[in-house]
């Protein structure tokens, strides 16, 4: 019995080794993107940074019985990501973490496909909102994506260290 027992850990082991989330399509052409995020595009979303909280707690050992009450304040960061997917809210093509400001980057595509965008925030602020969506084409591709108190953007540009 011991030696079915180590087979299946083996196989359970083997089983949860995976390869890395592909970004894109194999094959694909490289896709230009630069999304400008700014901190007023979370302004409007669910607010769960700072809150009160409080406990209580009884404890009972060979010392006797203790109790306890605590206060506190909690904070949560918020993390925006970029997600681009066949429809919105999937993420079967990219997921990618987006930081306060400039952020570049780049994923290969097939011509012809469309990518839908959707921004995902959650932590200190939370929610979600499609942005838009692009069309891959046969060559130079450049995406810009604003994300900015007015919403989301998506333009074509000629590359994206240009117009800015």
């Amino acid at each position: 019995m011991p030696k079915l027992g180590l087979l299946a850990l083996v196989l359970f082991g083997l089983c949860a080794c995976g390869s890395p989330r592909q970004m894109g399509d194999v094959g694909g052409l490289p896709v230009q993107f630069e999304v400008l995020l700014d901190r007023s595009f979370v302004g409007a979303m669910e607010n769960r940074q700072g809150k009160m909280g409080a406990s209580a707690g009884v404890t009972v050992g060979s010392g006797g019985t203790r109790t306890g009450v605590g206060f506190g304040l909690s904070f949560q960061s918020t993390n925006v990501y970029l997600y681009g997917g066949n429809a919105a809210g999937q993420a079967n093509l990219f997921r990618k973490r987006i930081k306060w400001g400039v952020n570049q980057f780049e994923v290969p595509l097939k011509p012809g496909r469309k990518v839908v965008f959707t921004a995902v925030v959650s932590g200190g602020r939370s929610g979600w909102e499609t942005i838009g969506a692009y069309a891959v084409l046969s060559k130079d591709n450049a995406v810009r994506i604003t994300l900015s108190e007015s919403g989301g953007t998506v333009q074509a540009v000629k590359s994206v260290s240009s117009a800015r």
